[in-house]
């Protein structure tokens, strides 16, 4: 049996989101796909996903996409999978010791995408974590260029790391542009496919405008309200 799922999804509860919860469990069970909830530097929706996924029963990773730093200066981004609670550190190797402590599955987040911060540079310090995380987000479909995809895919698999997939989505249409796919019937199943190294990735990118909603959003120009 085939699961896929999306690793990498944004609600209202990031900074720069715009799907409610609900919209985004809609979406996910009419596609029949799973999804990894990763809010910007915080876990603030866990609780009304899962109050609301009792009515939908979508395979839910509960997750973080944090930003990390050494001495101040900013590394990139991490995402943490299976969290039980949030992970407190920004520092780059605390933040990972937190999450290994909880079981987390750690993914980094589009390596090689220099036009995110830190800009120009992508994640700062590949080569000193790649021995200490579990993963390479090997599509993320908001990426400007597929080549910058190509290359971690390439990254993981010359580093013995799992591949994860994610739309990166921020709003309710972009939702399983990407997906990690593993034979899995659970997401139990599903993670130590991650472990063993034993997903692959598909996906379409989502073109240059898609950033526009959420950029507008970030600086307050879009207001959402949260749903209650």
């Amino acid at each position: 049996m085939k699961m896929k799922i999306d690793m990498h999804v944004h609600s209202e509860y990031s900074i720069d989101g715009l799907s409610s919860p609900k919209e985004l469990l809609e979406n996910a069970k009419a596609k029949g796909i799973g999804f990894a909830i990763t809010e910007h530097n915080n876990t603030d929706s866990w609780d009304r996903f899962r109050e609301l996924n009792r009515q939908f029963n979508v395979p839910l990773i509960f997750g973080e996409e944090k930003k990390l730093y050494i001495e101040g200066k900013l590394v990139g981004e991490i995402l943490f999978y299976f969290l039980q609670e949030p992970v407190v550190s920004k520092n780059l190797f605390e933040a990972i010791d937190e999450g290994k402590k909880q079981g987390a599955i750690l993914s980094v987040a589009h390596p090689f995408d220099f036009l995110r911060k830190p800009v120009w540079f992508g994640f700062k310090k590949l080569e000193e974590v790649k021995t200490k995380v579990d993963a390479i987000e090997a599509f993320n479909a908001r990426i400007y260029f597929q080549g910058l995809n190509k290359k971690a895919e390439k990254f993981a698999l010359q580093n013995n790391l799992a591949l994860t997939a994610g739309s990166d989505a921020h709003t309710p249409k972009e939702l399983g542009n990407a997906l990690a796919v593993a034979e899995a019937g659970s997401l139990e199943e599903f993670r130590n496919c991650l472990k063993k190294r034993q997903t692959r990735v598909e996906g379409r990118l989502a073109g240059f405008f898609v950033h526009l909603p959420s950029t507008l959003k970030q600086f307050g120009i879009i207001k959402v309200k949260k749903e209650a």
